[in-house]
């Protein structure tokens, strides 16, 4: 069974944006999306050399990392240059107004 965590409001991740959150029970920053109304939630580390993408751009569910521009679909964890490395995603759900993620 998956641990919920409360990452943050809803209101708190503007709508095409990424912003990212210190959760307790996390040890680097959860990394959320919104697009289109829908939320995706990630680690903020990059796989590839664990650079922070907090500091990189996105591009609708792209996020870009700032170290190497490896490009990450944070909907699916993969990743647009190597298809052996994977972004962990975590699972959301949005109960009255706030966004959980669920740590396995």
């Amino acid at each position: 069974m998956a641990l919920k965590l409360r990452v943050c409001r809803t209101d708190e991740v503007p709508d095409g944006e990424m912003v990212g959150f210190e959760v307790d029970g996390v040890s680097v920053p959860v990394l959320v999306v919104k697009m289109d109304g829908t939320f995706y939630a990630s680690t903020s580390m990059c796989p590839h050399e664990d650079v922070s993408l907090l500091d990189g751009d996105n591009i609708g569910t792209t996020v870009i990392c700032p170290g190497h521009a490896y490009e990450f679909d944070v909907t699916k964890g993969t990743c647009g240059h190597d298809q052996k490395l994977r972004l962990h995603t975590y699972k959301v759900t949005i109960i009255e107004g706030d966004l959980y993620v669920d740590i396995i």
